[in-house]
């Protein structure tokens, strides 16, 4: 195994972590965190809110179930006992808000066993993330101002630490952290996997960094039976990108939100009806349906959404039109330094949803199409690259 040289386990030491070696790997436990007040009565009010409403959601059917009649019912039971989750979490909230305002939360990595994993401790709670390192691209350092030299990282202001995933939504390691104790632990991460430490906008990953024509590579082809349309003129190209249907379009999500509505507007009726229409439960009841239509209807708006992108000498142009509306983006393309295909936060059935992404500089990633196939989403960022004639998928290189 790869260790750390004394250089960066001296600059973890000097900022307040502690190194332990492992038997094939090493633990850094950070020091804690500076007092971020403004974040942790954020959270704190938020936590307490979520547990109001969990109070008043479980009072209802709590009344229900030891009625004035002396009879016990065990369906009003049951339907108090769904809110203890929703109370736990505003718990956490309000635990986790008390120790990141006054300082004492802090985070240990550990890389061992072929694994990264984080635990992240506030107060008298703790929770542990883990990723393979295999599926663990780069790491990217969010920061205003930066110079990298060897694949290590020094100067500037960090703004977060985050590991880029292949198949899913980035993995943030140091939250909150000052940037004196993020970059050992960036540096650290690079001795120790050999992964490259970048700044800012992420890289392409090398499935997509295929190259283009001028690298001699054959230009990309439709995917079979694909309804996109891609019009490329010498100086504009514009995609069109149709509705891709209620339940592939969604990826599913039209299919889970039907059964969600319809089992709760059955449980509703049968709750109601126990209750010979009682107030208490209407509260509860209303809330559990309300979000199956609202995961209803956001399934319809994305599958039945038309995208277009158009891209000339200026402008990056994207335009969604759908049932909730249309929204329309446009952004200099001398700013543009990479299209890809990447996740777009959103998971079903714990799989990421993809996206086409257009990444600026000192800007987000703007992702659009998550309605469409990971296959036509990668066509279309290749055609798209091999129009712009890159060579790797970015015009300028990040950082």
């Amino acid at each position: 195994m790869v260790m750390m040289t004394p250089q960066v386990r001296e600059a973890l030491v000097s900022c307040g972590a502690r190194v332990t070696e492992l038997f094939d790997g090493v633990r850094i436990e950070l020091p804690r965190r500076n007092r971020q007040p403004v974040v942790g009565v954020i959270m704190m009010v938020a936590g307490a809110m979520l547990i109001g409403f969990m109070l008043v959601w479980m009072s209802g059917p709590l009344r229900g179930a030891l009625g004035s009649d002396g009879a016990f019912r065990w369906f009003a039971f049951v339907v108090a006992l769904m809110g203890l989750p929703g109370l736990l979490i505003g718990l956490v909230l309000v635990s986790a808000g008390v120790a990141v305002g006054a300082g004492t939360s802090h985070a240990v990595i550990e890389i061992a066993g072929g694994r990264l994993r984080l635990t992240e401790h506030f107060g008298p709670f703790q929770h542990t993330w883990g990723k393979p390192l295999e599926s663990i691209r780069e790491l990217r350092l969010e920061m205003a101002n930066a110079a990298v030299a060897g694949g290590k990282v020094g100067g500037g202001s960090f703004a977060g630490l985050v590991a880029e995933v292949d198949g899913a939504k980035p993995f943030w390691i140091g939250a909150f952290y000052d940037r004196r104790v993020l970059e050992p632990v960036a540096n650290a991460f690079f001795e120790l996997t050999g992964r490259p430490v970048r700044v800012g906008t992420p890289t392409v990953d090398a499935a997509e960094a295929a190259g283009s024509e001028a690298d001699g590579e054959p230009e990309p082809t439709a995917p079979a039976r694909t309804k996109v349309r891609i019009l490329e003129q010498r100086d504009a190209v514009a995609i069109d990108a149709p509705p891709a249907g209620l339940i592939r379009g969604s990826h599913g999500v039209f299919i889970f939100a039907m059964i969600w509505t319809v089992f709760s507007a059955g449980f509703l009726l049968a709750l109601m009806g126990s209750r010979g229409g009682g107030g208490e439960i209407f509260v509860p009841a209303l809330l559990v349906s309300g979000i199956g239509i609202a995961i209803l209807v956001w399934s319809v708006h994305l599958g039945r959404q038309r995208v277009v992108v158009a891209i000339n000498a200026h402008t990056v142009a994207i335009r969604k039109v759908g049932p909730l509306g249309v929204r329309e983006q446009r952004h200099p393309r001398a700013e543009l330094t990479a299209v890809r295909c990447g996740p777009s936060g959103i998971t079903v059935n714990d799989r990421p949803v993809m996206e086409l992404q257009f990444l600026f500089r000192d800007r987000t990633k703007v992702g659009c199409m998550a309605h469409l196939s990971e296959g036509e989403l990668r066509w279309i960022a290749a055609k798209l690259r091999h129009w712009l004639g890159w060579s790797g998928g970015a015009a300028v290189e990040p950082g």
